[in-house]
């Protein structure tokens, strides 16, 4: 079966919610049996008005559906309670609008099932492609553009969900229609029937016909809108660089292009798709003048009544109409198809890291690194890299930008699998470890900070709310946040705006602390956290740090030395290896990278000579 097959879709998305299909079936069927019963009351008025006999006028062994005959039986059951005519002719329009008003009452209750199927079905994709892309790598990631990813997760998965009710509504519905009304042609006269299947032939060539273009021009339709919603979330992300250096016109005349991009694509994936609406009117036309030569051909010949030929003629429109409506539901396919096909190729992304199996929710005795090397791509990033990180000892990693210091510690969340060598911790492979409970073992606090527009609490919080409020105050007074929290003008229920747009970055570098040690976490993982703070607030942030990771298990990154100086050991990086590790009075002798940044950041200002 074909991930992006419509067998596929229907079985993924459409079996969950097969009680509420099982209604929409069921109202669907009542809707078009009660629609069916119409010709049945305008033959009993064709026998009114032409004066064709009443039940008795109909031929033996001639069939219930024969609509030469068809509304004599009609008649003859009504003339025993309304004998004139115009009475007649008054309550059979009356049940023809009561046929009329239940058929389409049960098809709006129809509508409304099928509008629940659609809400439903998205709920499922988007679902379904969410827990997929949460369980993808960081590598993906890295790759992948924010706007494509949330471009899929609206407008494809809509656009599948949309189609997905109508197509389940359109083939119950006009699959009823076509076989009723055929009965009816068939029994009346099968050569006038077998034209009107021709029809269905015409109609089905057609749509195979143009299918290749529907996929094709709605798949670059999609494309295009996705690339649209990308352009749109870097420039709203990136307001505050446009206006610094005046990128409102350059950024206006990408938009535009983007538009005009997105219009092109969106005008020729609707001419492909409705190319089938005025061809189909030909063919309809050609098949209804068919239908009336045939038909008059019979009547002349006398094998179809004057009553029999007009049904006929009724009868077979009502046939095209369902026979059209079934062939736009098969071009429906095709669009529903191509959306779904650009979510099928996520879902077919395979994570770069297998998920172990063992639990590991407590570090024992040491991580360590044995000969670990990493590369994006083709880019060797890291090599040769083996350590050990022991319990309750502090480890800084130091080296200048683009040694491979984020990448190691990455590597250590098993954000990635190394490229060779192995991490353990406590003498268990971390291929072999679940990454969901092997990750609750650290706290982080990374070098740039991800603050959502939530209040003070809930940023702490995020995620963990079966943390009580004495918790939270703990780790606020751990972070040394206390003070500036309580100056906000709702305290710990205080907004702070998109990324911490109302903090400073020390308030913000504080607030992460907080958010890391809620949970008291076994090791402290710390990333450049006072790399771009000024003095004071530099100052208060690493009172906070001291305060934390003393007595605990850290990994520390830093530029600035001061912060690792007291740390049990220094991991040195330079160009993606060790170049030394050791203490801050042995890195002072062996490191030549270590005493560099060392004498950088500690030498005294040169005294100018007066």
């Amino acid at each position: 079966m074909k991930k992006s097959s419509i067998i596929y879709i229907l079985h993924n998305y459409a079996r969950p919610l097969r009680k509420v299909i099982s209604l929409l079936i069921l109202l669907n069927l009542a809707a078009n049996l009660i629609a069916a019963c119409q010709p049945i009351v305008f033959a009993g008025v064709m026998n009114i008005l032409i004066g064709q006999g009443d039940g008795a006028v109909k031929k033996q062994g001639a069939s219930l559906l024969d609509l030469n005959h068809i509304g004599g039986s009609l008649m003859g059951a009504l003339k025993a309670y309304v004998p004139d005519k115009w009475g007649l002719l008054i309550v059979m329009g009356s049940i023809f609008v009561l046929i009329a008003a239940l058929s389409s009452i049960f098809t709006y209750l129809a509508y409304l099932y099928g509008c629940k199927i659609e809400a439903r079905a998205q709920r499922l994709i988007q679902m379904d492609l969410l827990r997929h892309l949460l369980s993808l790598s960081m590598s993906f990631f890295n790759r992948q553009k924010t706007g494509e990813l949330m471009s899929r997760l609206t407008q494809d998965a809509k656009n599948t969900a949309v189609g997905l009710g109508p197509l389940i509504t359109s083939l119950m519905q006009n699959s009823i229609l076509i076989i009723v009304y055929s009965l009816y042609l068939f029994n009346t006269n099968v050569i006038l029937t077998l034209v009107a299947l021709l029809l269905i032939l015409f109609q089905f060539g057609l749509t195979q016909i143009v299918r290749k273009p529907i996929v094709k021009t709605m798949r670059a339709s999609l494309d295009k809108n996705a690339e649209f919603s990308n352009t749109l979330q870097e420039i709203f992300t990136s307001i505050r660089v446009m206006r610094l250096f005046g990128g409102e016109k350059y950024e206006l005349e990408k938009l535009d292009q983007g538009i005009v991009s997105v219009t092109n694509a969106d005008m020729k994936a609707g001419m492909v798709k409705h190319l089938q609406e005025p061809t189909r009117a030909i063919l309809d036309s050609f098949a209804m003048v068919g239908i009336v030569l045939i038909a008059a051909r019979q009547l002349m010949n006398g094998t179809l009544s004057l009553q029999g030929f007009a049904l006929f003629i009724y009868v077979g429109q009502l046939l095209i109409t369902p026979i059209n409506k079934f062939a736009v539901t098969l071009s429906w396919t095709h669009a529903l198809i191509a959306s779904y096909s650009k979510i099928n190729e996520l879902l077919s992304l395979k994570a770069d890291i297998v998920d172990g199996t063992k639990n590991k929710r407590d570090f024992l005795h040491t991580i360590n690194l044995n000969n670990v090397a990493f590369s994006y791509g083709n880019n060797l990033v890291l090599e040769n890299i083996s350590f050990d990180i022991k319990k309750n000892n502090i480890i800084a990693i130091v080296g200048p930008s683009g040694s491979g210091k984020s990448t190691l510690v990455d590597l250590i969340l098993k954000f990635y699998e190394p490229l060779r060598g192995s991490i353990s911790i406590d003498e268990v492979d971390l291929r072999e470890v679940k990454y969901d409970q092997y990750r609750k073992i650290f706290g982080v606090v990374p070098q740039r900070n991800v603050l959502f527009n939530d209040s003070v609490r809930n940023n702490i919080l995020y995620g963990r709310n079966h943390f009580r409020e004495e918790d939270v105050r703990e780790a606020i007074s751990i972070a040394n946040a206390a003070e500036f929290i309580d100056k906000l003008p709702n305290g710990i229920d205080s907004v702070i705006g998109e990324k911490g747009i109302f903090l400073s970055g020390g308030q913000c570098q504080r607030l992460a602390i907080a958010r890391a040690v809620l949970a008291r976490p076994q090791i402290l993982i710390l990333d450049e956290a006072t790399s771009s703070l000024d003095s004071e607030s530099e100052r208060l942030v690493q009172q906070a740090i001291d305060r934390v990771i003393e007595n605990s298990t850290a990994i520390v990154i830093a530029h600035r030395l001061s912060t690792v100086m007291h740390a049990h050991k220094i991991v040195v990086l330079q160009d993606g290896k060790i170049e030394a590790i050791g203490t801050h009075s042995e890195l002072l002798i062996k490191s030549p990278t270590y005493k560099m940044l060392y004498e950088f950041q500690f030498r005294e200002p040169e005294r100018s000579e007066t």
